[in-house]
């Protein structure tokens, strides 16, 4: 006789089920979270705004929707040129932008996507 106590059927296929869910979910928040996280789009440069030397704002609109992009230098991914080159350019030039997607702490006002 064992030791452990005796879990009735209808609770254990009820907990194999919430393991599976568990894991479903899981799996599904994990591959969401992927796709959130990189992303490539295209529109016309609403506003550019130049922070400091390293870092600059940039909105994008697109058939009346506006996103704001936040261009950083970070070794190997964006240089500093790259920077300047954004805070150069024209209002409306056409850009394609590809990066990160985060949802910040506090709502971006200047922007009607979150």
């Amino acid at each position: 006789m064992s030791s452990e106590p005796q879990i009735p059927p209808m609770e254990q296929q009820q907990q194999h089920q919430e393991q599976e869910e568990g894991s479903t979910q899981s799996k599904k928040a994990a591959k969401l979270e992927k796709q959130r996280r990189q992303r490539a789009d295209s529109g016309r440069a609403h506003a550019i705004c130049s922070v400091s030397k390293k870092m600059a704002f940039l909105v994008v609109r697109e058939r009346g929707f506006t996103v704001q992009c936040v261009l950083s230098v970070a070794p190997d991914v964006v240089s500093l040129q790259m920077v300047n080159f954004a805070t150069g350019l024209s209002k409306d030039s056409y850009v394609d932008v590809e990066g990160i997607i985060s949802v910040p702490k506090d709502p971006i006002i200047g922007a009607s996507q979150q």
